[in-house]
């Protein structure tokens, strides 16, 4: 077994309808599913996974286009890798869990409750917007780190750009949107540059970009019919932690939320036992 993953984790694969899923697995208690964000894969819980496997059976899929997950039919939109999501419980012989997602992995787990709330017992949702509802159109659109959603979105030229310079394209978000640049190891990058330079990795992270549109008619038809599972909103108090609870309240009618201090975006790395934390009180309460 690879160094890389966590003590007691094991990996699999599963063919779900559109994808193979590739996933990480450990614990012991009620399921609870770690979804991942861009530019990063599952590595981005391995500070986080061991301190939950002691409570909980945790399950991390990595998103169709990296890590070994890859998308059959093409598709990256969430509505359709929380298909996937679901498949790979229902292979697991898994009828509910807790739904945690960070940066892309919270519009998966926000369209998972949606499409699928008898299988979701709690919704997690960290560092991310819900494209189309506020603030995605009035305060995030003006901050200057905004710049990269249209860049992801266009089509092909991001691939030119980045060939060979994944490294110096990350670290600009590593550096510029944690609040401690230092707590996304050397490790951590070089992981996910090993991981994003696989062939189509990229097109694939560009391609969950460029499924916004999509995610985006997802989102404003079903906020008319919110949530009624506990919601949970978390974020970093450098970032977003501001936006959570009432953008949440846009679509879930029981949401509290929690702002980290001294937190940028990379919650799982930068805060990962303050995290486990707020998730232990949460999905426990």
């Amino acid at each position: 077994m690879s160094d890389r993953i966590p003590t007691g984790f094991t990996e699999a694969t599963v063919e779900t309808n559109g994808a193979i899923i590739h996933y990480l697995r450990g614990g012991k208690g009620e399921p609870i599913v770690l979804l991942h964000g861009w530019p990063q894969t599952w590595f981005e819980w391995r500070l986080v996974m061991p301190l939950l496997a002691e409570h909980y059976d945790v399950i991390v899929p990595s998103l169709r286009g990296v890590e070994g997950s890859r998308a059959l039919d093409g598709r990256y939109d969430a509505a359709t890798m929380a298909g996937d999501v679901r498949e790979l419980l229902r292979r697991l012989g898994i009828e509910r869990a807790f739904i945690v997602g960070h940066d892309i992995g919270m519009l998966v787990a926000h369209a998972f409750a949606v499409r699928f709330p008898a299988a979701t017992t709690k919704l997690v949702i960290i560092e991310g917007l819900l494209i189309g509802l506020e603030p995605m159109t009035t305060e995030f659109s003006r901050f200057p780190r905004a710049w990269n959603f249209g860049f992801n979105m266009t089509p092909d030229l991001p691939e030119v750009l980045t060939a060979g310079r994944e490294r110096t394209f990350f670290d600009y978000f590593f550096n510029y949107i944690a609040a401690d640049p230092a707590s996304i190891t050397e490790e951590a990058r070089a992981e996910y540059v090993r991981a994003y330079q696989q062939p189509g990795a990229m097109s694939a992270g560009f391609g969950w970009y460029r499924a916004f549109p999509d995610d985006m008619d997802f989102i404003v038809k079903n906020a008319a019919t919110k949530l009624t599972m506990p919601v949970l909103g978390l974020g970093g108090d450098k970032v977003m932690g501001g936006f959570m609870v009432p953008m949440l309240e846009q679509v879930a009618e029981d949401v509290r939320g929690y702002s980290l201090v001294d937190c940028g975006h990379y919650v799982p790395e930068e805060k990962p036992v303050e995290l486990v934390q707020q998730l232990d009180t949460f999905l426990q309460g």
